[in-house]
């Protein structure tokens, strides 16, 4: 069995926002959140914007510190809260890919100078060793020694996406944070960039959590899918179950307008819209653009519950199993 190599355990985190001149609200980000990051795979992270993605990946990157709960991290076989552990021993074992290669790369610096970075940081390294570990991380990439000494405005969106990549195994981690990593590249581009970071995670050995908002990217791509709305965690199982065969109503909904829906034989639309802080309060945060609210939905807020091949947060989905069982 699959063992977790970081844990999500009860996360949450809120903002204040201004609302006017003299007034400020309170904006839950994430409420709530427990997730296992199994070593050695691939967790999606998927919803809307504003759904709480990039706030998990930054409290994860120790970029925010959470409002509530912790991440845990497995270390010599004890799970120890991240938060005590140093910033260069973290960033040894966790690193980042950034959506945008363009805006997330030094235009002034070289290119082993970018990969290098944040490695010079976490230890002392002569210039020579350093241009070494580019060179290393370059080849495992797909770019040529050529490139080693160029400025980011000769590469491509492709290939400066491709540094990015070799500047986060530079530290050789165990885990990598994908932030949308193929959203601003071309389609022609998206497939390779894909194809390699598929290559790289099963040579290496690396724990990805990817986040994205393109469910056939998560279908080919993940090993077990995550569903955040509005900042609580609604679905949680297999790329198998959850894509194929999803029982939340906001996922049926994601995947229909995503991917089209074999039962009603035509794309859906979510009708409305998510909410900064919509998960906030009693019930289901759903329960505005859900076709299958009930009064239940308005007064309890659904926990997750096991339920075939996945966890749901969602009392119409536990009540139609309890149905099936007494039919059975």
């Amino acid at each position: 069995m699959t063992t977790p190599i970081a844990r999500i355990d009860g996360l949450s985190k809120s903002f204040m926002v201004r609302k006017s001149l003299l007034s400020r609200e309170r904006i839950q980000a994430l409420d709530d959140v427990s997730l296992p990051l199994l070593r050695g795979r691939i967790l999606a992270l998927v919803g809307e914007s504003g759904s709480g993605k990039s706030t998990l990946a930054r409290l994860l990157m120790k970029l925010d510190t959470p409002s509530g709960g912790a991440i845990r991290m497995d270390r010599d076989g004890q799970e120890v809260d991240i938060a005590t552990i140093t910033p260069v021993d973290y960033y040894r074992r966790v690193q980042m890919v950034f959506q945008d290669p363009y805006a997330s790369i030094n235009p002034r610096k070289r290119v082993w100078q970018i990969i290098t970075a944040a490695l010079a940081n976490l230890g002392h390294y002569d210039r020579d060793t350093l241009r070494k570990i580019a060179l290393r991380q370059m080849e495992q990439v797909g770019l040529g020694a050529q490139y080693l000494d160029v400025f980011p405005n000769a590469l491509s969106g492709g290939q400066r996406q491709r540094v990015c990549i070799a500047r986060a195994l530079a530290a050789e981690p165990e885990i990598l944070v994908l932030d949308e990593p193929l959203s601003a590249l071309d389609v022609s581009i998206q497939a390779q960039i894909l194809n390699l970071l598929l290559e790289l995670q099963q040579r290496l050995g690396l724990t990805y959590l990817f986040i994205s908002h393109d469910l056939a990217v998560v279908r080919h791509i993940a090993d077990e899918v995550a569903v955040l709305y509005a900042g609580r965690l609604v679905e949680y199982g297999s790329v198998a179950s959850v894509i194929d065969t999803p029982g939340h109503p906001y996922t049926q909904a994601l995947v229909a307008s995503a991917l089209g829906s074999r039962q009603c034989g035509q794309r859906q639309v979510i009708k409305g819209e998510l909410t900064m802080g919509g998960g906030s309060g009693l019930g289901c945060g759903f329960l505005p653009r859900c076709p299958q609210a009930a009064e239940q939905c308005r007064q309890q807020r659904p926990a997750m519950q096991r339920a075939p091949q996945r966890h749901v947060a969602c009392f119409q989905v536990q009540l139609s199993q309890e149905h099936e069982r007494i039919e059975a």
